[in-house]
């Protein structure tokens, strides 16, 4: 566990009031790196979120 000590975890981001997008922009921010943009829209992300749901469905 030498990593978690080293300077590459050196910022904290605290999460408790973020949204997981706010969370995902902090760390990018942090790494200097940026965000690609959704890739769906209001659709296409309620149909992989009702696929998830249903793949996660135990029958019997």
């Amino acid at each position: 566990m030498t990593v978690v000590g080293s300077d590459c975890f050196a910022e904290t981001v605290v999460t408790d009031r973020l949204s997981v997008r706010g969370v995902a922009e902090a760390v990018a921010e942090s790494a200097g790196l940026g965000l690609a943009p959704s890739r769906g829209g209001t659709v296409r992300r309620g149909l992989r979120r009702a696929h998830v749901t249903l793949r996660h469905v135990r029958l019997g």
